[in-house]
């Protein structure tokens, strides 16, 4: 440090924590400033201990600023060390110690703030005593604790999704019924029609309008467009239908019918398939 501050060296490479106070004296030196290093991900090609840093803006001293703006680094962190032959309680103690007590530690040394509640404990480039791992084992939450906020929104997604679904099923289950007490009503008014008719000319139109409602109704079973619990309401009305309108016929003088309720159109049942 002396050899930099008379000019007898060019740089200095320090490994020291942030914030040190040798570290703010020396950068009030006139012409001396931090130098960044921006190749960290290759350097940790060699040595994978080591990790990118970022000295923060005025983290060395304040007057003058120093570094004036955010600068990039390399870092190696501080390891407790133990022998691998120690007792794992004790080890797990100490850690427990240690890393629980980081504010009570902080005032005795305010570099105690920058202990790690989390360390990646594989990148640390030495084996992590057993005591050590059981107290990060059993600080660490069970799953279900870990990602609850994500299961419980999960499962917030999945109900919903399962209730539009079940919206869905019950609006088509709607229609499809719809669909048939709408075909049984209009043979209904086609009845009240046959019962109307003064002439043969007015059955057969009737008759007409009535095999076009009983085509459209085979054809929605066909494509699955129609309830099958409203086919028994159906069958019965267009059986009435087909039996007033050869009943008609007859009182109009017409000896043979056209519609006969034993030979015509017969409405499928839901057991029929």
């Amino acid at each position: 440090m002396e050899a930099l501050k008379a000019g007898r060296a060019d740089a200095m490479v320090r490994v020291i924590a942030l914030g040190n106070d040798t570290m703010h004296e020396l950068l009030k030196t006139p012409g001396l400033t931090l130098v960044p290093i921006d190749q960290a991900d290759a350097i940790r090609m060699f040595a994978p201990m080591l990790e990118r840093i970022v000295v923060p803006r005025g983290a060395m001293t304040g007057r003058p600023m120093m570094p004036h703006e955010d600068i990039e680094g390399i870092g190696v962190r501080a390891v407790l060390a133990a022998r691998s032959e120690l007792n794992p309680d004790l080890v797990r103690r100490l850690t427990a110690l240690v890393v629980d007590n980081k504010n009570r530690l902080r005032e005795l040394d305010k570099t105690a703030a920058l202990i790690a509640d989390d360390a990646p404990l594989q990148e640390l480039g030495v084996p992590v005593h057993p005591g050590a791992q059981q107290y990060f084992n059993a600080e660490k939450p069970s799953f279900l604790v870990e990602y609850s906020d994500s299961i419980g929104l999960g499962l917030s997604v999945f109900v919903l999704a399962l209730s539009g679904i079940w919206q869905v099923i019950r609006w088509i289950d709607a229609r499809r019924k719809n669909r048939g007490d709408a075909y049984t009503g209009r043979i209904s008014a086609l009845v009240e029609q046959l019962r109307a008719a003064a002439t043969l000319e007015q059955v057969e139109a009737v008759e007409a309008e009535m095999y076009e409602v009983f085509v459209k109704v085979v054809g929605d079973l066909d494509t699955d467009r129609l309830a099958t619990e409203t086919l028994p309401s159906f069958d019965f009305v267009w059986r009435s239908a087909i039996g007033l309108a050869a009943q008609r016929r007859a009182d109009l003088g017409q000896s043979r019918t056209r519609l006969d309720p034993g030979i015509g159109p017969r409405m499928p049942r839901a057991a029929d398939g």
